[in-house]
């Protein structure tokens, strides 16, 4: 990662038992960045989407998360694995059918709506503990 393509830090909440702080990896806009103009969603909401690394609870850096766009839902999928972890380490604690399934490309970030200037409804699955968090995000600059 080349430091000189890492915006100031952005902090996005998951309110629950799981706080998540991210950080803003890069400029480039992603497809979902795009598609967000046509979306009228608020600037608040449009900063959501985009690549973001985890800062775990003890503040060191964690994964790498891509947040996205389906029909106006916020989700989000693992892009690169905790820097401990190997990249095909299965979540061993997840529920249902993500039980075992490789942690990199899990959609962690689930049905996220729109509500104000917020992120509501939905869900957080931490991979660590295999535990599913209701929560809200918004971003604070």
């Amino acid at each position: 990662m080349n430091p000189r393509n890492i915006h100031p830090p952005v902090r996005l909440r998951a309110v629950a038992l799981v706080v998540l702080a991210l950080a803003c990896l890069g400029p480039a806009q992603s497809p979902a960045q795009i598609r967000l103009r046509s979306q009228q969603l608020s600037p608040a909401l449009q900063a959501a989407v985009g690549q973001w690394q985890v800062i775990e609870d003890d503040g060191k850096p964690g994964g790498h998360v891509e947040t996205y766009l389906i029909e106006g839902r916020l989700f989000g999928k693992v892009t690169q694995s905790r820097p401990e972890r190997p990249p095909d380490e299965p979540c061993t604690k997840c529920p249902g059918e993500l039980k075992d399934k490789p942690v990199l490309g899990m959609v962690v970030i689930r049905d996220f709506r729109p509500e104000g200037d917020r992120w509501v409804g939905g869900t957080v699955l931490d991979p660590k503990n295999g535990k599913v968090y209701k929560g809200k995000i918004w971003t604070v600059p």
